[in-house]
């Protein structure tokens, strides 16, 4: 159970602005790009780039709750102390690329529920449906592909929220893993810091850093049948506002 109330020696907080331990020497080889994704806002919709291209991205995010708590009116999500509360939304963006084969569409949703206690004076919150962010592609209007990411199981003493998931694009498909690591620091970031990108036999495709304020850090490799599917994955996960386990 991960609870609020609840302290892991080793885990950090305020990892917003740190680096991802080993990014800058990541195994990708010599063949490959820093391209980085900007101009990310705190608007529900806007522009941003990947590179020298731009496109846009349309969310939508929303929280809800049922159970007791206050009575005072307000947000159920932050008023309820025994019960149920969920976060849910959707993600829909576009870019035109040419290494991404014209333009690229993806639609995505994406839930996770958590249950409420109290013990005593102490309210605890604690995953009850873990997250899942789905998203399909298409590519110059024809279906593409998809995207699958899912909290991961872990053990009660490792609160970092670990995210397993693949991608597939065409004929390439890639496997997903959080990165919670931090450059020159130990312990673990509790939300993801970055993502890596592999291929079927563990080749590392691709890195993305979220660590970097407005901005998202990427390296990809240059291989152009797995490029594709590369960027997909690192733009959906620059553009998702994950929303953790509880809380």
């Amino acid at each position: 159970m991960r609870a609020l109330i609840v302290i892991a020696a080793g885990l950090l907080s305020g990892c917003a602005t740190a680096r991802v331990a080993g990014f800058d020497q990541a195994p990708i080889g010599l063949d490959s790009e820093r391209i980085d994704v900007t101009g990310l806002s705190g608007w529900s919709s806007g522009r941003f780039r990947l590179g020298d291209t731009q496109g846009h991205v349309r969310r939508d995010d929303r929280r809800d709750a049922i159970g007791w708590g206050s009575a005072a009116v307000g947000d159920a999500f932050d008023a309820v102390r025994v019960g149920q509360a969920v976060r849910y939304g959707t993600m829909v963006f576009e870019l035109m690329r040419a290494d991404l084969g014209g333009t690229l569409a993806a639609r995505c949703r994406y839930a996770r529920e958590e249950s409420r206690e109290t013990l005593g004076v102490v309210d605890v919150a604690s995953e009850s449906s873990p997250l899942r962010l789905a998203c399909a592609f298409r590519l110059n209007g024809r279906d593409a592909g998809a995207l699958m990411l899912n909290a991961v199981p872990t053990d009660a003493r490792d609160l970092a929220e670990r995210r397993s998931g693949s991608v597939t694009l065409g004929d390439e498909h890639l496997s997903i893993r959080s990165l919670h690591e931090i450059a020159g620091v130990r312990g673990l970031c509790a939300t993801p810091a970055g993502y890596r990108i592999d291929a079927g036999d563990g080749t590392p495709v691709s890195l993305i850093e979220l660590t970097a304020g407005s901005n998202r850090r990427v390296l990809v490799a240059r291989d152009p049948a797995r490029r594709a599917a590369a960027l997909a994955a690192v733009l959906t996960l620059a553009l998702f506002r994950d929303p953790g386990d509880v809380g």
